[in-house]
């Protein structure tokens, strides 16, 4: 039989060494940070010089060679009409319909809901490459008029926020979704 011993701790607990209690904050508050004040503190940190250090060796710039690196070749938001949307059968994965069915009954308009797509240039065609279930439950929602602000027979006019990607380089699907 085993006997349990009171241990005392090994130095004197202090406030500062206890969690911090949610219930102890103002109704209302939010604990925040700024973009600023986090870079500032990446910058002064040891992982700042890591990363330096990375961004200079020869093999990370043999590994970037040709990938696009400009801010202004970064995804587009996008409203794209649901019927100009296509599914990318080469990376998307099969419709499951229960899954449908469950994004349908628990809608709340408030989660996000930007769809990721490629758009090739050449053919002006939207891929969709993360996000299907997601149109596809507006679609529906739509057409049973389960949104009082569009009417049912609109359903296919609706416009969708999208990250657009604008490349004929499909095989950037894989990596885009």
């Amino acid at each position: 039989m085993f006997k349990f011993a009171w241990v005392a701790n090994s130095k004197k607990v202090s406030k500062k060494d206890l969690p911090e209690n949610e219930l102890d904050k103002k109704p209302g508050y939010i604990e925040q940070n700024s973009i600023t004040n986090l870079v500032q503190a990446f910058k002064d940190s040891v992982l700042f010089k890591e990363l330096k250090k990375t961004l200079d060796s020869d093999t990370y710039k043999k590994d970037r060679k040709g990938k696009p690196q400009r801010f202004n070749q970064t995804p587009k938001l996008q409203k794209v009409k649901i019927r100009e949307l296509f599914t990318a059968l080469a990376v998307q994965r099969k419709i499951d319909w229960d899954h449908l069915i469950k994004i349908v009954v628990n809608w709340d308009s408030r989660r996000p809901a930007t769809i990721n797509v490629i758009k090739n240039p050449d053919t002006n065609t939207y891929y969709i490459t993360d996000g299907q279930h997601t149109v596809l439950a507006i679609a529906v929602r739509a057409m049973l008029g389960l949104f009082p602000d569009v009417k049912p027979e609109d359903f296919l006019e609706l416009e969708v926020n999208c990250q657009v990607v604008e490349t004929n380089d499909f095989s950037f699907a894989r990596e885009h979704f």
